[in-house]
């Protein structure tokens, strides 16, 4: 009877669980690697969270350029001297400093968010 079942186009039981294995395993896989994708979306969010806020920082700076603001003692913009911000859950450090042999000033800028 097997004989006439494998000739109509029916599969052993074995074939059957081999098959069964084989999608199982592909199934972990593809579900493995979606349920990756959600944190490191999430960990994009809060970098671009973070960027908005340092540009925000950058641009509420660049509304402060004026010449005496340079050398002012409490100045934010005052070179060679770390100055921290804490907006929300954001720390930003940043410190100007003086390009030597050219008239420009340079900011490094670091952000620390939450996790």
């Amino acid at each position: 009877m097997t004989k006439t079942l494998n000739k109509m186009g029916f599969a052993s039981i074995l074939e059957v669980i081999v098959s069964s294995i084989i999608f199982m395993i592909a199934a972990v896989g593809f579900f493995s690697s979606v349920s990756m994708l959600r944190p490191q979306a999430t960990d994009s969010t809060k970098k671009l969270l973070a960027l908005h806020t340092a540009k925000q920082v950058v641009d509420d700076l660049r509304a402060q350029v004026y010449g005496n603001m340079w050398t002012n003692a409490g100045s934010p913009l005052r070179p060679g001297v770390l100055h921290q911000r804490t907006i929300g859950a954001y720390t930003i450090n940043y410190i100007l400093t003086d390009v030597p042999g050219m008239p420009l000033r340079q900011m490094v800028l670091n952000i620390q968010y939450p996790d």
